[in-house]
């Protein structure tokens, strides 16, 4: 991993000075902030997108495989873009991608990952598949703490596999799932039949680039694509991550959630980041000022997607 100086990073102060901050929506315990934006942006390919169409190949690294790592094969003339916490199934056992990347057309790349189904290393077949979606928000925004913090440091994308199996855990705890092979899509399922219905009910709008979330008063996290092609696509993989946590019995709508996203992106703005190379083409930001985490891949000046932790 090769890192550059840090520094605020053009690409972050760009978007976020140039969003409008739409009229927060009701999701059952969430609170939903839409992000609009009216200029054009870069396309991409969803994996979801290059798996169906067959331009993508998501394999092991090799027969025996390695944990922390997967194979991306991508030969679309749009890069592909990996959306930091989404979940692939399949092969030796079912991975998380531990930070959002970008595979170029014809490359070939170890990327890396986490286990997110600690008790199976037997191949179901010779390639995984898109969950098409994230990991559980509290899960998700924990481990990109984790890697902002490894990456700023100079070791990686390490989202610590300790805590993402103990994240796991608690989730399978706290959705009442047994799961022989502590599997965090056991969990998912129990939710899913919710999900879907809540998701049905929450269409992109218009212009609409990414979504802060809250959770009774907490600011859970906020996710930007580069562009409305972009997130109408993966608004619903976003969403479900978004939506999988367990109900926890909190009624009470953030206040102020307008105001406090808009001092949020200010915040980050000027925040000092961590550009490194990406694996598969473009460069990755992380850093974060006031308490907040950012993550983000870029690609010739132009963002492609960025996840903040609240």
């Amino acid at each position: 991993m090769n890192a550059a100086n840090i520094a605020p990073a053009a690409e972050l102060s760009a978007l976020f000075s140039s969003l409008r901050i739409g009229v927060p929506v009701a999701a059952g315990e969430l609170t939903l902030v839409p992000l609009l934006r009216d200029q054009l942006g870069p396309d991409a390919e969803l994996l979801e997108e290059g798996l169906a169409r067959g331009r993508t190949s998501v394999t092991e690294v090799s027969e025996s495989g390695v944990v922390a790592r997967v194979r991306v094969h991508h030969t679309g003339d749009l890069p592909l873009l990996l959306v930091d916490g989404e979940q692939i199934l399949g092969a030796k056992q079912n991975r998380i991608v531990n930070a959002s990347f970008l595979v170029g057309s014809g490359v070939s790349v170890d990327v890396p990952v986490s286990c997110v189904e600690r008790g199976r290393w037997q191949s179901t077949g010779s390639g995984f598949r898109s969950a098409e979606t994230t990991l559980s928000a509290a899960a998700r925004y924990g481990k990109l703490r984790r890697v902002t913090a490894s990456v700023t440091t100079g070791r990686g994308y390490d989202a610590g596999q300790g805590e993402v199996w103990r994240d796991v855990d608690s989730y399978l705890e706290h959705t009442g799932v047994s799961s022989d092979t502590s599997s965090y899509a056991d969990g998912y399922e129990r939710r899913r039949a919710e999900i879907e219905r809540r998701i049905a009910a929450l269409e992109p709008q218009p212009n609409q680039i990414g979504v802060a979330a809250f959770r009774g008063e907490a600011m859970l996290g906020i996710d930007l694509y580069g562009s409305s092609t972009l997130y109408e696509r993966g608004h619903a993989k976003v969403l479900r991550g978004l939506l999988a946590d367990a109900p926890n019995g909190t009624t009470a709508s953030a206040s102020r959630p307008v105001e406090r996203v808009g001092e949020a992106l200010a915040t980050l703005a000027g925040a000092r980041v961590t550009r490194a190379r990406g694996p598969g083409g473009g460069e990755t930001l992380h850093g974060g000022a006031g308490g907040l985490v950012v993550g983000a891949v870029v690609m010739d000046g132009r963002l492609y997607h960025a996840t903040v932790a609240g």
